[in-house]
């Protein structure tokens, strides 16, 4: 398959947008425990999408292994967050993010692509509600600097939140139909 559509999901928000993505561009898609190394090969375009908790992404650490059978293949990353994909830096935010995982020449090929996620802290396992309840503690201390992403990371605090917006992803097809 010349395009496929990898993603690592927790929540659920990273997966609507790969099945979204995948189909609107007939591309395979595999969930990143499905995936083997022929099929990575065998790929020209690789999307990955994954949700960004505590600053890292997840399955970032298995994408940059496989910088090898990617080097010099189109490489798509979105990150699933909080953060606004419009709000001033926000490509720039995630893309410090995914540098602390993702080795800088494979960072410097890949597009990058931020969109919203959700949370549902009823389905959150403990590290998850801890890591929040500790960066509520820091946003509670930060006060009035706090920016309006994080007061509305603060806002959702122990609630159920969905930010996912399908057509935000129409930037992604946009970007693989223009080669």
């Amino acid at each position: 398959m010349s395009r496929l559509v990898v993603y690592d999901s927790l929540y659920g928000a990273s997966r609507r947008y790969a099945q979204f993505i995948a189909q609107q561009s007939g591309a395979g898609l595999l969930e990143r425990s499905q995936v083997q190394p022929g099929q990575l090969a065998e790929c020209r375009e690789l999307v990955y999408g994954a949700g960004i908790y505590a600053g890292s992404l997840t399955g970032g650490h298995w994408l940059a292994q496989q910088w090898p059978l990617l080097q010099g293949k189109r490489l798509l990353i979105f990150a699933c967050g909080m953060l606004d994909p419009q709000a001033p830096g926000a490509k720039e935010q995630v893309r410090r993010q995914l540098a602390r995982v993702l080795p800088e020449p494979m960072l410097e090929q890949a597009e990058i692509f931020p969109l919203r996620g959700a949370m549902d802290y009823s389905k959150m396992s403990g590290k998850h509600r801890g890591m929040m309840a500790g960066l509520r503690l820091f946003l509670l201390l930060k006060g009035k600097k706090r920016t309006p992403d994080e007061q509305a990371v603060l806002d959702s605090y122990g609630k159920t939140l969905d930010l996912v917006d399908l057509s935000s992803a129409d930037r992604i097809l946009q970007a693989l139909e223009e080669r």
